[in-house]
């Protein structure tokens, strides 16, 4: 398994030894969550804005 990251512009590819695998797949599992729940939160704030600018 290699992991891909952006970093600088750059992409870097990382091996990740069998072993831990199981280990990164689960955070990337979690980074992916978190990202989903922040887009959730800002569109929820943005439309909260949006409502405001009305009143």
């Amino acid at each position: 398994m290699y992991l891909s990251t952006l970093h600088e512009g750059k992409t870097r590819l990382d091996y990740v030894p069998a072993t831990w695998e199981p280990w990164v797949r689960e955070r990337l599992a979690n980074y992916h969550l978190a990202q989903e729940i922040i887009v959730e939160l800002a569109e929820i704030n943005l439309e909260l804005l949006r409502r405001r600018e009305k009143d």
